[in-house]
């Protein structure tokens, strides 16, 4: 079968057109590409500052909260002392960053916050706490360097200085 030289023009320039349709087909590809990675950037830039910055209001209305090394130790240590009076204290699930730290002044914290953890019942539960304590000396990362104050988990007095024994 022999082509005539219209027909051989006319698949020549079919072939061009077909190229250059799946070029222009490429770069909107690539440019659409492109736009989904930023569009996707910027939602993750976003939700990360709102993240950080999402419960202010509701910590200023208490306090000013600050990120000292502190206000973080004295969460950490708090955490321990709330480990310690649980039921279940190898079931205890704290957050990483949902708490209240305030210097109350002369190395006294207050500290609130929540955990999970297992109750009698083997259930897991939410325990709202809230834990005063003063720094004394030495490596604040010592729990024995802290004095436990008050210790209150969900409205009820677990541990208070002023008797210096355990509420039952």
């Amino acid at each position: 079968m022999t082509l005539s030289p219209e027909e051989k023009q006319k698949i020549s320039e079919e072939e061009k057109y077909r190229s250059e349709q799946r070029k222009k087909h490429e770069k909107k590809k690539k440019s659409s590409s492109a736009i989904g990675c930023l569009v996707i950037i910027i939602i993750l830039v976003i939700v990360g500052f709102v993240s950080c910055s999402g419960d202010n209001d509701q910590n200023n209305s208490t306090s000013t909260t600050t990120t000292t090394t502190s206000d973080s130790m004295a969460f950490v240590i708090a955490k321990g002392f709330v480990r310690d009076s649980l039921k279940s204290p190898s079931s205890a699930d704290f957050p990483i960053l949902d708490f209240v730290s305030t210097s109350l002044g002369e190395n006294r914290y207050q500290v609130t916050s929540h955990v999970d953890a297992e109750n009698s019942f083997g259930v897991m539960i939410r325990s709202d706490w809230v834990a005063t304590l003063k720094y004394l000396e030495g490596d604040d990362a010592d729990q024995n360097n802290w004095e436990l104050e008050k210790l209150i988990i969900d409205d009820e007095t677990i541990y208070e200085s002023l008797t210096n024994d355990l509420v039952e």
